[in-house]
């Protein structure tokens, strides 16, 4: 449709419902249709969009040259490119505006927004550099704008444009590029453009991505935003910012999940349960517990209990977890608690065997997805002692798709057990490591420190 426009697509649509209708249909039959009514041969563009594997990874960056007064756009592909697999071709569209709105106009569109002046790059290399001519610097460049090209994206405008794009265009895709870009960073312009959305984006979407951002930066300021944002009017903001708060082992961090148990939404308390586990706070224990036998639609209050206990890492979460798994339980709570069961066994050595056994006792439970929920755990767990039970059901189990779960788990657990028994000990000292260097840059950055 962004090649095409909007009234040649629908004309097209219209043309190959009409001459297919009540036939079987090739994708050539639609590639001809579209050539019917538009004159325009698109086989190219399906071979290189439908048939070919894999997709674009595309990173844009920009700089402004004052002397010539031109825009250096510079699109990069960072898939593997060789004979093989040559470098997309696609138009991007790219706009410039020379002041940068102060907040998300509603209802933009696709089009240009009022003073912005709009180019289509036709890429065909990569990587592959532009340059545009403008009257002035622009206060905010905007990348595809409506969201046309289909890739994994990488925004690389610098600080300030992405504080821009964040603070002001109307496109939530551009906005959120643009968070996952600034939560990368250590500066105080990042750090403020992050919090401001966080509170004040108008669409949930953009909270949601921020607040995940945040929360997997680890930043003591990304904390102190996402405190600041557990009472944010949406409630799927709200949920997301209690998963971020999860990342965190301090007690403020707990007394706020701890408050969100009082929510109205019946997910964010289920979030913040979780989250709590996580955080291996003293009075965690007795709050699961009591949220483990809190009754809520599909059991979901339950099934976040359930969860947070399994990442507790606290030997009194077995007996609890235990009884969530028997057959009498809802199912939800019961694919939850295997799960966390599975977590505890990693967690805790001495809980290990009995969360192994339990294991293998859901592997029995009559409802399907909880069978599921238990080949995940396995392989979480894993743990050798699984490998007979699995290898037999991967031959007797009567859901083919049963069979395949369990000869993958034990495919994996034999290929775990080459992998160093450290591996997940240096994994937590590395994210220990990069959380006190940020730590470190934030307390240069208010010193002033270049």
């Amino acid at each position: 449709r962004g090649e095409l426009g909007d009234g040649r697509f629908w004309r097209s649509i219209a043309h190959y419902v009409e001459q297919n209708a009540g036939r079987n249909v090739e994708t050539i039959d639609l590639i001809r249709a579209i050539e019917a009514e538009t004159g325009r041969n698109t086989r190219g563009f399906f071979a290189q969009w439908v048939e070919r594997g894999g997709h674009p990874e595309i990173e844009v960056s920009y700089t402004w040259d004052g002397e010539r007064k031109t825009a250096l756009v510079t699109v990069t592909q960072k898939q593997a490119v060789d004979d093989d697999n040559p470098a997309y071709v696609f138009d991007l569209d790219v706009g410039f505006l020379g002041d940068a709105p102060s907040a998300v106009l509603p209802d933009a569109g696709e089009g240009p927004l009022p003073g912005e002046t709009r180019v289509r790059l036709r890429v065909e290399r990569a990587p592959q550099s532009f340059a545009v001519p403008l009257d002035r610097e622009p206060a905010l460049v905007r990348v595809d704008p409506a969201a046309w090209v289909l890739a994994a994206w990488t925004s690389a405008l610098g600080t300030d444009m992405h504080a821009a794009v964040l603070r002001g265009d109307p496109s939530p895709i551009a906005r959120i590029r643009a968070a996952k870009a600034l939560a990368k960073e250590n500066g105080r312009v990042a750090r403020e453009a992050l919090a401001h959305a966080l509170a004040t984006d108008p669409f949930w979407g953009v909270g949601v991505e921020v607040a995940a951002a945040l929360g997997d930066s680890r930043a003591p300021s990304a904390r102190a935003a996402l405190l600041a944002n557990v009472g944010h009017a949406h409630p799927k903001v709200r949920r997301a910012v209690a998963d971020a708060l999860g990342g965190w082992r301090d007690a403020e961090a707990a007394s706020a999940l701890l408050a969100l148990r009082d929510d109205p939404s019946y997910f964010v308390v289920a979030s913040s349960l979780h989250a709590l586990g996580k955080t291996r706070d003293a009075r965690a224990f007795d709050a699961l517990a009591a949220g483990l036998a809190t009754p809520s639609w599909n059991a979901t209050i339950a099934a976040g209990a359930a969860r947070g206990l399994g990442a507790l890492a606290d030997a009194r979460a077995l007996a609890p977890l235990e009884d969530a798994l028997r057959t009498e339980q809802p199912e939800p709570l019961r694919r939850a608690a295997v799960g966390a069961l599975a977590q505890l066994g990693t967690l805790v050595e001495s809980t290990r065997t009995a969360a192994v056994e339990a294991v293998e006792r859901a592997l029995d439970d009559p409802a399907y997805l909880v069978r599921v929920s238990a080949y995940v755990a396995a392989e979480k767990l894993d743990d050798v002692r699984l490998l007979g039970i699995l290898d037999r059901r991967a031959v007797t189990e009567n859901d083919g798709r049963l069979r395949r779960d369990a000869a993958e788990a034990a495919i994996r657990i034999r290929e775990g057990g080459k992998k160093p028994a450290e591996l997940a000990r240096l994994r937590e000292e590395v994210d220990k490591l990069r959380a006190e260097s940020r730590t470190l840059r934030e307390k240069l950055d208010a010193l002033g420190a270049p």
